[in-house]
């Protein structure tokens, strides 16, 4: 019985204490300001739909090498699809297999340098491809508000 009068006891303890921390704890804690509400003629942003297919923006640039067929084909199609964070899984793929000493450093090296260069072509394409799709929209939006 000794035992069960000695937990009902640490309980209450335990649950006085932690409303008494959490209580210090919040009335410590920032204030958060109400958020000021939008003026009347705001406009009000709508998500953008983008093209999934696309013609070519801008030429890629040329391989600084012959191109070997595995690893920079997989890069150049990435890199015309504009799909940036599928050549930065391939980058990080290709250092890992440097730490795994796989390859010859000075190959896998010259590779990196080549899907860098991808990487920013598919940066700057998917730039000009958002931009191009934000103007039409845009466009769009601000000929059907009259």
């Amino acid at each position: 019985m000794n035992s069960r009068a000695r937990l009902k006891r640490n309980v209450a303890i335990a649950v006085i204490g932690g409303a008494i921390v959490g209580g210090a704890a919040g009335f410590w804690s920032p204030r958060h300001q109400a958020r000021a509400q939008a003026p009347a003629g705001a406009a009000i942003v709508e998500p953008v739909q983008v093209p999934t297919q696309v013609e070519a923006v801008s030429p890629l640039p040329p391989p600084a090498e012959k191109p070997q067929p595995g690893v920079l084909a997989r890069a150049r199609d990435m890199a015309e699809h504009g799909d940036v964070p599928a050549l930065l899984a391939l980058r990080h793929e290709i250092v890992r297999s440097t730490q795994s000493g796989q390859s010859d450093p000075s190959a896998i090296q010259r590779e990196l340098e080549e899907v860098d260069r991808y990487v920013t072509a598919a940066r700057q394409r998917r730039l000009k491809i958002d931009g191009e799709a934000l103007q039409k929209s845009t466009a769009a939006g601000s000929g059907s508000q009259d």
